[in-house]
């Protein structure tokens, strides 16, 4: 079934009053398990190379040829994911619209390493990476963490931005209290950040997605490599700087940048109702789905379409 498409005014679903409290639980219960090595099938992917960006590192890329005069599309990945682990089950999908490139952000997977992560110095690498690949603008389709960095390099770069696809992202995390109650959890946990308990960190998140999508569990092996390219100390340093982070000023400069923002309706990590809020405050169109914030993974075909119809509001409004 296609996504729900809903204009940006569109009135917004009230949340449960206990929202995300039944998810948190059994998240916890899921990382108490031991991490299992799971199947060791590999899936297809397109080819990739290490790519050096002058001045700035070295970090890894795929690209895709698509239909010849269509924008360019930047994939970005989430926190603790690798461009791989978040699209690939949708880039042949993705390509037949638009030529993709998939980035490893900087402190994930293959990335550029060095310094500590902040927003404008990933939205520098993906300028330098245009740069590279001589690639004069392109649209920025960014997952989670890789919303709020299309958004932010929109804001930084705004003449190397066609337009931008922020998903399942919101413009602070640090509203509420539950979101910064789990902030302050996670770095309690910084000085054990090499324990074995924590050092595997994010493959113990994902340990409730694959019980619940035994689909996955052929690739639990990879999915597991993947997860580990990105250290438990990279990943709390990251989350610092998305928590120190807030775009509520800044967003209507992007009302002029096409754009439109997948929301995801049931998500118990990224809350619904401030991934409206920032449609809303960049005057992006909206194309909700019904499902969590592991949908890349459990419903790859539902975000396949998400993304397309995304990418075709946002060619509308480039013209």
């Amino acid at each position: 079934m296609p996504p729900a498409v809903a204009d940006s005014t569109a009135s917004r679903p009230r949340a449960p009053r206990w929202w995300g409290l039944r998810r948190d639980a059994r998240f916890v219960a899921a990382a108490l398990r031991p991490v299992s090595a799971g199947g060791t099938d590999l899936p297809p992917l397109p080819p990739g190379r290490h790519l050096p960006l002058p001045g700035r590192g070295t970090t890894f890329v795929r690209e895709l040829s698509g239909p010849t005069g269509r924008t360019p599309v930047v994939l970005l990945h989430g926190w603790t994911m690798t461009a791989d682990l978040n699209y690939h089950r949708v880039y042949d999908l993705l390509a037949r619209e638009h030529p993709l490139v998939a980035m490893d952000t900087r402190s994930h997977g293959r990335g550029i390493r060095g310094t500590r992560f902040t927003y404008d110095d990933a939205a520098d690498d993906l300028v330098a990476l245009l740069d590279t690949l001589g690639l004069d603008r392109a649209i920025l389709a960014g997952f989670s963490l890789g919303g709020v960095t299309a958004m932010a390099t929109a804001l930084r770069h705004p003449d190397r931005v066609a337009g931008i696809v922020p998903q399942a992202c919101a413009l602070t995390y640090a509203s509420l209290p539950r979101d910064r109650a789990v902030h302050r959890s996670l770095r309690a946990v910084e000085g054990l950040a090499e324990h074995p308990v924590c050092a595997r960190l994010s493959q113990r998140y994902w340990h409730d997605t694959i019980r619940r999508h035994p689909d996955l569990l052929p690739y639990w092996g990879w999915l597991s490599a993947e997860l580990a390219t990105t250290s438990t100390r990279e990943m709390l340093e990251v989350i610092d700087a998305v928590f120190a982070t807030d775009l509520r000023g800044e967003a209507a400069a992007l009302r002029g940048t096409p754009s439109a923002f997948v929301v995801l309706e049931r998500d118990r990590v990224c809350r619904p109702d401030l991934q409206r809020a920032a449609a809303e405050a960049i005057g992006a169109s909206v194309v909700a789905v019904p499902a969590d914030h592991n949908l890349a993974l459990t419903r790859p075909h539902q975000y396949g379409d998400a993304l397309l119809a995304a990418l075709a509001h946002v060619r509308d409004r480039i013209g």
